[in-house]
């Protein structure tokens, strides 16, 4: 008696994908082989039989059911039965985040994609109208993310996620706007300014720096490099356990795509004596900025040192003082009226007595220039 065998005995496919199934008989003489099943006991028309192999190209729903193989000879016959399940096919469901975006140069952008559907559709990132920057790359996890390290204005634009299975293929889109970064005058001051510390302990100068984009600081000493004892935390200067080779002017100097700009600081290292009898000073206000044809007004403070003290100003490039800045008596305080691009700069105010000499350095900043 012929034997009949199907594999697979139980398939799942997707719908729209290939199905088969191969029938293996046996027997003396060789039996013939006959197909049946189907929804209704009928096999699709689209399927192709040759011999012992049953195959549907492109299944549908309707043609999830059972299909028997059945050898036949003169001995008599022997049936194999197997089961086609059809899981229904989608097409991909897209979903972007955000669907707009700005932001400004130089900031980074992160899109982000997850897409649903039967098969699982594949991601792939495009640019409307143009080719996807250079610098962009994908990342994929659980979502596909398209990551663009530094924006520029050129990668304005919509930007479409594509899912694409064997159904077919659907997108998202994310409109990015990048806006020109605003070049805002920048101001720099040192905290505390005059410094002063007594040998063995240690200083701290902060530079605060304001403007945009956010400049870029360094620290230098004028006259010569850093000492080993000298750390620079971000815009922080530290002057560990200072000795009297500490002393003199250190400088901040900030610098963005809207300039250079830096101020000084003078730093004196004292023993406990010496501190009361030096001249201790500051400048009020650290700095300033003005519109065009203002005025400004910088007081030189005496906080402590032994009397006579002597204060004169000059700027800080050691040019003469133009004829609109004005002082007072007794000098501690200087008045620029009608402010024009001359009068931009760094001014210095040196206080001096028989004990020693103490500089300290404002910036006046001069807006609306043409």
């Amino acid at each position: 008696q012929p034997v009949a065998t199907i594999t697979p005995p139980v398939l799942t496919v997707q719908q729209g994908q290939r199905a088969e199934f191969r029938c293996t008989v046996t027997g003396n003489p060789p039996p013939a082989i006959e197909w049946f099943g189907g929804q209704g006991n009928r096999i699709s028309p689209n399927a192709i039989i040759q011999g012992g192999v049953l195959q549907i190209p492109t299944v549908e729903r309707s043609d999830e059911a059972e299909y028997i193989c059945r050898a036949l000879n003169i001995h008599g016959e022997h049936s194999a039965r197997a089961v086609l399940y059809v899981h229904s096919a989608s097409l991909p469901h897209v979903q972007v985040s955000p669907q707009r975006i700005e932001v400004s140069e130089g900031e980074p952008v992160r899109l982000y994609c997850r897409a649903g559907g039967t098969p699982s559709p594949a991601l792939t990132w495009k640019k409307l109208d143009g080719e996807l920057p250079q610098q962009a790359r994908t990342e994929r996890t659980d979502i596909g993310t398209l990551v663009i390290p530094s924006a520029k204005a050129s990668d304005a634009g919509v930007y479409l996620c594509v899912g694409t299975n064997s159904i077919g293929s659907s997108e998202g889109r994310i409109e990015v706007s990048v806006h020109s970064v605003a070049i805002a005058p920048f101001s720099v001051t040192i905290q505390p300014s005059p410094a002063s510390v007594q040998e063995g302990k240690s200083l701290d100068l902060n530079c605060i720096v304001r403007g945009a984009p956010a400049p870029s600081i360094t620290w230098h000493r004028s006259g010569g490099p850093l000492a080993s004892n000298h750390q620079v935390i971000g815009p922080q200067l530290r002057i560990l356990q200072a000795t009297s080779s500490d002393s003199g002017e250190y400088i901040c100097r900030a610098s963005s795509i809207a300039g250079v700009q830096q101020a000084t600081v003078s730093v004196s290292i004292t023993d406990t004596s010496s501190r009361q009898q030096s001249p201790i000073i500051s400048i009020e206000p650290h700095s300033a900025s003005v519109i065009q044809g203002q005025s400004a007004s910088f007081r030189c403070r005496v906080y402590s040192g032994a009397q006579p003290i002597r204060i004169e100003w000059k700027m800080a490039n050691n040019q003469p003082l133009l004829d609109n800045v004005k002082m007072t008596q007794d000098g501690s305080v200087i008045t620029i009226s009608n402010t024009h691009h001359g009068n931009q700069g760094a001014y210095r105010c040196v206080a001096s007595n028989p004990f020693g000499i103490t500089h300290s350095i404002v910036s006046l900043l001069v807006q609306g220039i043409q």
